[in-house]
């Protein structure tokens, strides 16, 4: 019992490190308990023996992402629809001078030299999100005779784009709540001819409005933003190799599944240790993946509850994920972030098995946000390259080991 008090007062310690050249096993990071309690600080490497990727058979729901997706990509297509309400305090009967919609461009992927034509067209049935029913073919829902409005993005120099709406009239008629014209918003569409892009716009644009009011000539402006947008989603990846490599990945989500001998390393302490550190390094290929320019490596480590082969992805919802989020200096391993990150997976996660049977089976990686952006990272098979832990321990003096 006197070592468990040991590790108890060394849990309580952990807010305070010593420097680095006190670290008898000479550690790049501070990862030692209160350096007054005696004992040793170990380390050890302990290497994946499962490596895999499960796809997630569902279509992802896109009405609540902070961009909106339009272009072709590596065989995957992507068209925003919008609708837009009466603004606020707005007349039911006006005569619309000129409606023009305010496309803010957050990021473009592709050659940016090339212009590239985007068309508006009329949605012509009630929808909710991009998984309804009618989007299975999205021109059947759609007025494809005559877009309501074209723009074109001309390098990716322009900050906003701003789309003109042609049928005056059918905007004044979103703005009539007492109008018998449905209104489903439109859809926006591309040249298919383009070679591959990709524009991110952000979320919920603005419509802006010059009109008239009845028995009155004087040109007013409002605005009004979306307050219903989603994208679609079709088609499927088609640059990805799963002979060689497992991936995780946006937009079509896969999962990387990590297992470890968890137990093994355990049994070789039974009076227990204090687990004080703990980075996992994921190889990748660099020339294989498509790291977004923004967002980088966005992921997050998950505790898996299912057994590791049985493709299902639960994972436990009362330990607080792991960002893992770290990029080596080569751009050859996924790490997790040095310092805090690194102390409560070792507390919240490894430690759990000195003191549970088997808390969880192994770990899934997955993007933080698998909606909002094109991304993915290609992880080779076990035998080409392992991911491996780096386990940093501490040990009460007189401890069996």
């Amino acid at each position: 019992m006197g070592n468990w008090r040991l590790l108890l007062v060394a849990l309580a310690g952990l807010v305070f490190f010593m420097r680095c050249s006190e670290n008898p096993v000479n550690l790049g990071e501070k990862v030692l308990p209160d350096p007054e309690l005696s004992g040793k600080l170990l380390k050890d490497t302990l290497y994946a023996n499962v490596l895999t990727s499960v796809k997630k058979p569902e279509n992802l729901k896109t009405n609540n992402t902070s961009r909106l997706l339009i272009g072709k990509f590596q065989g995957l297509q992507f068209r925003p629809i919008i609708k837009f309400t009466k603004p606020v305090a707005f007349p039911n009967k006006v005569y619309v001078h000129k409606a023009t919609v305010a496309l803010i461009v957050r990021a473009v992927q592709g050659d940016t030299l090339i212009p590239y034509q985007i068309s508006a067209f009329r949605i012509t049935e009630e929808w909710e999100d991009n998984t309804d029913d009618i989007w299975t073919d999205y021109r059947t829902s759609i007025d494809a005779a005559v877009p309501l409005g074209t723009v074109t993005l001309e390098g990716r120099a322009q900050d906003t784009l701003y789309l003109s709406l042609e049928d005056t009239a059918l905007v004044a008629t979103w703005t009539d709540t007492g109008s018998a014209i449905p209104n489903y918003g439109f859809l926006l569409d591309f040249d298919d001819s383009h070679p591959d892009f990709i524009i991110e716009f952000q979320a919920h644009p603005k419509l802006i409005i010059e009109y008239e009011v009845e028995l009155n000539t004087i040109v007013r402006k409002d605005s009004s933003f979306a307050v219903t947008d989603a994208f679609l989603i079709d088609g499927d990846f088609n640059s990805l190799d799963t002979t060689r490599y497992h991936y995780v990945s946006t937009l079509r989500p896969r999962n990387i599944v990590l297992g470890f001998d968890f137990q093994r390393f355990v049994d070789r302490f039974p009076d227990g240790v204090l687990v004080t550190s703990v980075n996992l390094h994921l190889p990748f290929v660099k020339e294989k993946s498509w790291i977004h320019p923004e967002y980088g490596a966005n992921l997050y480590l998950r505790a898996l509850t299912q057994p590791l082969t049985s493709g299902e992805l639960s994972y436990d919802t009362t330990l607080a994920p792991i960002g893992f989020d770290r990029l080596n200096l080569d751009s050859t391993y996924l790490q997790i972030a040095a310092g805090t990150e690194r102390r409560n997976f070792a507390i919240q996660y490894l430690q759990r098995w000195f003191k549970e049977d088997r808390p969880y089976e192994g770990f899934l990686i997955e993007f933080r946000n698998d909606t909002d952006y094109f991304s993915y990272f290609a992880v080779p098979e076990l035998d080409q390259a392992v991911p491996y832990l780096i386990i940093y321990y501490w040990i009460p003096p007189g401890t069996r080991f």
